[in-house]
């Protein structure tokens, strides 16, 4: 089988590119690209992994306006590849829409309510749209007070928002997708708010506005 390990989708094709001793290049997949890094076998898990594959998200993010990253890539079969693509595209062209020409912000509360937990569904049931609403509106009252008026400040600035209420071990986050060109005004609008508790980091690539379809 011929195997391909996936960094990122885009509708862009870019040339062939080397970051971090890795080799990048954009094959095409239905009307679509995917961005690979190009390998014999999928690499081991690591944190050195993890970063360097960070970054070649990152390298592979300048060069298109259009990226929905993979977390963690994936190894994949080249035709389950394209299965999968065909299978899903509707829902790949509607991200793609919604990145394209934009990049991701990311803030950051130390301080999280004891409380705060992971709403999503258990079990193999799919979740409903009332079930899905709730668990958003669940996040959104697990936020600390502050995220209330940092919102504000930057709602005119802000595309579409991703929350994660945290844990007892994870921040809570707030990840806001915004226009490349609007990423100096949204860190002005920020600068209030930064503190040791609250830090705001980017821009980068959208990976919390990023559909999951790996199996």
């Amino acid at each position: 089988m011929s195997h391909v390990y996936v960094l990122a989708l885009t509708g862009h094709r870019s040339p062939p590119f080397v970051v971090d001793g890795r080799r990048i290049e954009f094959i095409k997949v239905e009307n679509l690209f995917a961005a690979i890094d190009r390998r014999t076998e999928p690499p081991a898990v690591s944190e050195t992994e993890l970063r360097s594959q960070h970054e070649a998200v990152r390298a592979i993010f300048s060069r298109v306006d259009d990226l929905l990253p993979v977390r963690f890539g994936a190894w994949i079969e080249r035709r389950e590849l394209s299965d999968l693509v065909g299978r899903q595209k509707t829902a790949i062209l509607d991200a793609l829409g919604l990145v394209r020409g934009r990049v991701q912000m990311t803030i950051r509360f130390a301080a999280h309510s004891p409380a705060a937990r992971d709403d999503r569904p258990s079990g193999d049931s799919p979740e409903t749209g009332t079930a899905y609403l709730q668990r958003r509106r669940n996040a959104e009252r697990l936020m600390p007070a502050a995220a209330t008026a940092l919102k504000t400040a930057v709602r005119d600035l802000v595309v579409a928002e991703r929350v994660n209420p945290g844990s007892a071990r994870v921040p809570a986050s707030l990840y806001h997708l915004i226009a490349r060109e609007s990423v100096a005004a949204y860190i002005a609008a920020m600068l209030p708010f930064q503190s040791e508790t609250v830090t705001v980091s980017g821009p980068w690539p959208p990976f919390a506005f990023a559909p999951d379809p790996w199996p």
